[in-house]
């Protein structure tokens, strides 16, 4: 029997993931987010680990500040996955872009699905492998000439090596596009032992911070919006314009109030807010996602002691892992600035593993 023809769709049109499922063997498969929640909530407590890139509000705040900094058309194409109608799985993607719609995973390569608790391997691999034939389709109803996807670093997934999804693709005639690197602190040992694995240099100057500055730790229980706010203020001081919309800056508040987020911020002797930084969190897993550091004082400890307190609070609170953020380095293909590498080497100095991220060009993709 032939398989259905396949004719693109109007992308000049608003073209949603109801669109990309009709008349596909796969819509039994999947049921998007924006129309199913519960199904989706209902597979993220049954994961084995939850990462802070797969939850609702980070997906939420990362198409926000799509369409407000970067000036997309997005819509929510995240899928729960299904099998004898029950949620099984989880893969966030969004359709959108500046022109031409593209699906991509929040506006980066397309990130691998991850399964709950229990689903057999037999299972897994059946609806990867539909998955990937409805990505194949999608990407030509769309006129998507490239789809770039991305094998993650998976701590909590780690026993199962790497994921079907990335296998079955190569397999397939995926190529490898390029590596990406991401720092990671295992939060399981004891503090003291998680401390002595930092940088010999950053001890003293954390120990000097602490004396410096009063540090607090601002979460759903100590939520005030004037400390937000006056953290908001200094983020726009040190960038020296409004970078990203007020709605970005009221998800992120949310997500302190709702107890997926904190802010650990300084200040010196007269109450003045110096520096912060904001991170996310599941009850697994932590990210590292804003900071704001008083231009003046960029001399100071400050970075080290927010750093140094909030894995302090991370590992208080039973936390397994705390994801620093890319580290770069100077032969890397998006070529990065010497600002970059001088992070990423901070970073670097509280970390305890670097994980590699593989970004691969479905086949049929051109080089």
């Amino acid at each position: 029997m032939d398989a259905p023809a396949i004719e693109a769709v109007n992308v000049a049109a608003a073209v949603t993931i109801a669109d990309l499922l009709d008349g596909s063997p796969f819509a039994a498969r999947a049921r998007p987010r924006c129309a199913y929640p519960e199904d989706w909530r209902g597979a993220w407590r049954a994961l084995p680990a939850r990462p802070v890139a797969y939850s609702a509000s980070m997906i939420d705040y990362q198409h926000a500040y799509l369409e407000g900094a970067a000036g997309w058309r997005v819509s929510d194409a995240s899928l729960t996955l299904i099998n004898d109608g029950r949620p099984c799985g989880l893969w966030p993607l969004t359709l959108g872009g500046l022109d031409a719609p593209a699906l991509t995973s929040q506006g980066e390569p397309i990130a691998q699905p991850i399964f709950v608790a229990g689903v057999s391997r037999r299972t897994t691999k059946r609806i990867v492998a539909e998955c990937l034939d409805w990505l194949d389709r999608a990407a030509a109803l769309l006129n998507q000439s490239a789809v770039l996807c991305c094998e993650h670093p998976r701590p909590g997934f780690a026993d199962e090596g790497l994921s079907e999804f990335y296998l079955r693709a190569r397999r397939g005639g995926a190529r490898t596009s390029h590596i990406r690197h991401d720092m990671y602190v295992d939060l399981r040992p004891q503090i003291n032992e998680i401390r002595a694995t930092w940088r010999k240099s950053y001890r003293p100057l954390v120990m000097a911070g602490l004396r410096a500055w009063t540090v607090r730790v601002m979460d759903a229980d100590s939520a005030d919006r004037l400390v937000w706010d006056a953290f908001r203020q200094l983020h726009r001081r040190v960038a020296g314009r409004v970078t990203r919309t007020a709605h970005t800056w009221n998800l992120q508040w949310r997500m302190i109030v709702d107890g997926e987020a904190l802010l650990v911020s300084l200040a010196d002797d007269r109450g003045r807010m110096v520096g912060g930084g904001f991170f996310q969190m599941t009850d697994g897993e932590a990210l590292y996602s804003v900071a704001a550091y008083d231009r003046d004082l960029f001399d100071k400890p400050l970075g080290h002691v927010v750093q140094a307190r909030a894995i302090e609070e991370f590992k208080r609170r039973g936390l397994a892992w705390y994801k620093l953020g890319v580290h770069k380095f100077p032969g890397d293909e998006d070529r990065p600035s010497p600002e970059e590498l001088s992070i990423g080497m901070f970073k670097q100095g509280f970390s305890s593993h670097l994980f590699a991220k593989i970004v691969y060009a479905q086949a049929g993709s051109p080089e």
